[in-house]
């Protein structure tokens, strides 16, 4: 038997985002990542929590960089709606398995809905640097997307290579 292949999810909204979480928290899946949907939900969480504090991330690239992301690569995740392949997550971000996932699931909802309600000012995104509030919602749906895509339903056979 082969491994699953990841799913192309495309969320409109996080009512879409946050109703996919629920359904696989309500069913067994397969992972074809390295993370469980509690691991995910962590990361997407802080992503969102950080995007809307004034502390913001705490890192980033020099602003030269950033204002070259934000011209050449921002263009190509918005169009393709992917962030591009072997993009790495920094060290530090990477979530430790949870003994919580109920725990993880609610900060999820949480966090996305904080972020809905906010309006601003937004943190400087570590790789693109200033967004609007609009280019940081487009991002969070593509960011939650590519987690999510790594789990596979059972039985879902809307499975694609990836």
């Amino acid at each position: 038997m082969t491994a699953p292949h990841r799913r192309r999810l495309n969320f409109q909204s996080f009512d879409q985002a946050r109703a996919e979480v629920d359904r696989l928290q309500a069913q067994p899946y397969e992972r074809c990542g390295n993370w469980d949907l509690y691991q995910m939900c962590d990361h997407l969480s802080d992503a969102m929590e950080r995007c809307v504090s004034p502390a913001g991330f705490g890192f980033g690239m020099p602003w030269p960089v950033q204002a070259l992301a934000r011209t050449t690569v921002l263009p190509v995740v918005f169009w393709t709606g992917r962030i591009p392949a072997g993009t790495k997550v920094p060290e530090h971000r990477i979530p430790a398995p949870t003994g919580d996932g109920q725990r993880s699931v609610a900060r999820f909802e949480q966090s996305s809905r904080q972020f809905e309600s906010h309006a601003g000012p937004f943190a400087l995104h570590p790789f693109f640097g200033r967004l609007t509030g609009e280019k940081w919602r487009r991002v969070h749906l593509i960011h939650i997307a590519h987690h999510l895509g790594f789990l596979i339903p059972a039985g879902d056979a809307a499975a694609t290579k990836s």
